[in-house]
């Protein structure tokens, strides 16, 4: 019995983290994606994140990563300008060096640059933690890395876990890595393996400019 409730404060722990990533990835959020703007999916995450703990830097988190996947990236830094992250725990200065690694990637096409802000991402939530969430979020980084690495023409060892993560057709994050896998194929000239996974991103994100560009030339 004593065991049992040990894992209580793991399960709340998991659940919270849940919250926070999945519960954004519903149907209604999904077909939102399709949206020529970002605007309605801004609004209900800054409406629905009073569910979650730390209501506002969690939706600023994620707006700033909608507006980015739309190219609105003036708008996702000031999504992040608008919160003081200091005040918050380290797993949430995590996610602000994440969601700028995003930005990093979508702007820029910085494969090196948004790699080292996800590293840093992971090290900074993981700071004095070992929470669930943070091993959560650890994971979740870890799906970032595969798709910074598999678009930038590397990451051959990830491939079908981003295949996998692709054909689920959950929201953004398959966006992203449908994306990425189309971008790897480019780079391995086999641009025939790449056409389904643009139809993907065409599919499951439209109107996402940066998501939709699939050319392996360098931006600048």
């Amino acid at each position: 019995m004593r065991g049992d409730y040990k894992a209580v404060p793991l399960v709340i722990a998991a659940l919270w983290f849940a919250a926070l990533f999945f519960w954004f990835s519903r149907a209604r959020l999904r077909r939102m994606f399709r949206d020529q703007t970002p605007d309605r999916i801004i609004a209900y995450y800054h409406t629905t994140a009073r569910r979650v703990p730390h209501a506002n830097a969690s939706a600023a988190y994620l707006s700033a990563i909608a507006a980015a996947a739309y190219g609105q990236f003036d708008r996702a830094r000031s999504e992040l300008a608008s919160i003081d992250w200091s005040a918050f725990p380290p797993l949430y200065q995590g996610y602000r060096l994440h969601a700028m690694a995003i930005i990093t990637l979508l702007e820029k096409r910085d494969f090196e640059g948004a790699l080292q802000l996800l590293h840093e991402a992971r090290e900074v939530a993981s700071a004095g933690t070992s929470d669930s969430g943070s091993a959560s979020a650890k994971a979740a980084f870890a799906i970032y890395e595969a798709i910074i690495e598999s678009a930038s023409g590397g990451g051959d060892h990830a491939t079908a876990k981003l295949e996998e993560m692709a054909n689920r057709r959950r929201g953004l994050i398959s966006a992203f890595s449908a994306w990425a896998l189309a971008l790897h194929f480019r780079h391995a000239g086999e641009p025939d393996r790449a056409v389904p996974f643009q139809q993907l991103v065409r599919d499951i994100t439209p109107n996402c400019a940066p998501l939709n560009e699939f050319s392996t030339a360098l931006p600048g």
